[in-house]
């Protein structure tokens, strides 16, 4: 009888403890929201199985690079103009580039990215945080998609990213990083399925280019509290196989950040573009410094110094890239695609 009583009690403080864990719109960032988050590439541990009473040990991710990040008026921001269904702006620091929000009762959602040299728009926008969201909620589906147009000699190209995603509850519980220990946690796991797609304008008809498409699952993982500054904890990404991607935790919050502003640089150019094997540059000297990037802002390539103006990209799988160079501590930003 004893042993009923307290199965009861347990029972009906269950829905106090899932909605203590619920994520609302009063929980997205707004205007003035800043914080600091230290990446580590180097993470190999499991991800726990969805529970409720989770407790979440990442006391061990190392602060091997990081990035502050500001939420900003679109208004303030050099590319407002390309972003009018924006409600938020985000300028990250250390890879000097926006990214546009809108945010409603639904959620939070992807509409742009810009840096000096380029800048896309979501069509639809991508969701990036549901609410309300908690352990009890059903699983949500959200589409979402870009294009990127460019003109290579007299032939028309575009490269389309389409992904899908879904969204599940993912557990509750306590999270320890490394910068604090965080009571009533909520973990989102986010299914991203991304299609690529190379097209080319045939007599006013974008035709897909042979061998062009890929497809490519990656898992993401993140944690988010409720009642706090950046509600936004840890993040975790993992291939279709498991395996870690990259992880990231926050490190801090209210950052007094200056925001710059952006010009769009014309002094660096690259060619051929689409680039097969080689990419060449005019309009700088030699022994210069170059990081190139995917599409997803992930690093794919470094080099400290190049001796002449050409980089090998062979190595580089199909699709849209984005490159710093770094000349005389002064950075310069292009985009090129590639086609094998």
């Amino acid at each position: 009888m004893h042993m009923k009583k307290i199965y009861l009690l347990l029972l009906l403080c269950l829905p106090f403890i899932v909605e203590a864990q619920t994520i609302t719109q009063s929980d997205l960032p707004v205007i003035g929201t800043s914080f600091t988050l230290a990446k580590d590439s180097t993470y190999t541990g499991p991800i726990p199985s969805p529970s409720l009473g989770q407790t979440w040990d990442f006391s061990s991710l190392l602060n091997l690079t990081h990035d502050s990040i500001a939420f900003v008026d679109i208004n303030t921001t050099p590319f407002v103009d390309k972003f009018l269904n924006s409600s938020l702006a985000g300028y990250h620091v250390a890879a000097d580039n926006y990214n546009y929000f809108f945010s409603d009762t639904s959620g939070f959602y992807i509409t742009g990215h810009a840096n000096q040299s380029s800048y896309l728009n979501y069509n639809p926008q991508q969701l990036y945080i549901p609410v309300p969201f908690s352990f009890t909620s059903p699983s949500r589906n959200d589409s979402g998609r870009f294009t990127i147009d460019t003109t290579i000699g007299s032939v028309n190209y575009r490269y389309a990213t389409s992904i899908k995603s879904l969204f599940k509850p993912d557990g509750t519980g306590t999270l320890t990083i490394p910068s604090g220990t965080y009571q009533n946690v909520l973990g989102i796991k986010d299914i991203e399925e991304r299609y690529d797609t190379l097209y080319y304008d045939s007599m006013g008809v974008y035709v897909p280019m042979t061998d062009s498409s890929t497809y490519n699952v990656t898992f993401h993982y993140r944690y988010y509290t409720s009642g706090f500054q950046a509600n936004y904890l840890m993040g975790i990404d993992a291939d279709f196989n498991g395996n870690t991607i990259r992880s990231e935790y926050l490190v801090e919050t209210a950052i007094p950040l200056t925001v710059p502003t952006i010009t769009e640089d014309k002094n660096v150019y690259a060619y051929p573009n689409p680039a097969i094997k080689d990419l060449n540059f005019k309009f700088i000297s030699s022994n210069f410094g170059i990081v190139v990037y995917d599409n997803s802002g992930k690093e794919v390539l470094r080099s400290k110094q190049i001796d002449s103006k050409r980089l090998n990209v062979e190595m580089l799988k199909n699709g849209v890239y984005h490159f710093e160079i770094n000349q005389n501590n002064k950075i310069q930003k292009g985009s090129f695609v590639i086609q094998h």
